[in-house]
């Protein structure tokens, strides 16, 4: 009995303990499947090569027609995704070895009626996702209920058997 109840704790701790890590560190990537999309159907004007990493509906390669701005991009793509967080945008500018990093803040850049970010040929998008703790929490707390109602009739019964 008191293996079981050693046992029920520790998983409660561990459960509590990876839970406060996944909340501090941000989910890995998944793996996005190259596609290529065309936007624009005007004939004999250059087209912009962007990256699109994750964050909205449909990620991939996008070639996309000059002065095309970061919100043109994402309505392109299918919107945003119900994670994405448009406040974290991080966009690599450059080729190989001689690049920069730009962080952009959508949100910002919409309520401030400044101009959207324009793109540039070979920009490379990642739009970071929130991470939401709420349906582990659930699960957590269900496990919890459980192992408590099935430890408290064993107790029960227990107490019953030594009277």
């Amino acid at each position: 009995m008191k293996k079981l109840i050693a046992s029920t704790l520790a998983f409660a701790m561990l459960a509590n303990i990876s839970l406060a890590r996944a909340q501090l560190t941000p989910p890995v990537m998944a793996a996005v499947s190259a596609r290529e999309f065309f936007v624009g159907r005007d004939q004999g004007k250059p087209l912009l090569t962007v990256h699109l990493l994750n964050g909205v509906g449909s990620p991939g390669v996008y070639h996309i027609p000059m002065d095309t701005d970061l919100a043109q991009l994402i309505a392109y793509a299918g919107g945003a995704s119900e994670r994405a967080d448009l406040s974290e945008i991080t966009i690599r500018r450059g080729t190989r070895g001689n690049y920069k990093i730009l962080d952009i803040d959508l949100h910002k850049s919409l309520k401030d009626s400044n101009e959207i970010f324009k793109l540039q040929d070979n920009d490379v998008v990642q739009i970071d996702s929130q991470f939401s703790a709420e349906r582990p929490l659930q699960w957590v707390g269900i496990i919890s209920a459980i192992a408590s109602v099935v430890l408290s009739v064993y107790l029960v019964k227990d107490i019953q058997n030594k009277n």
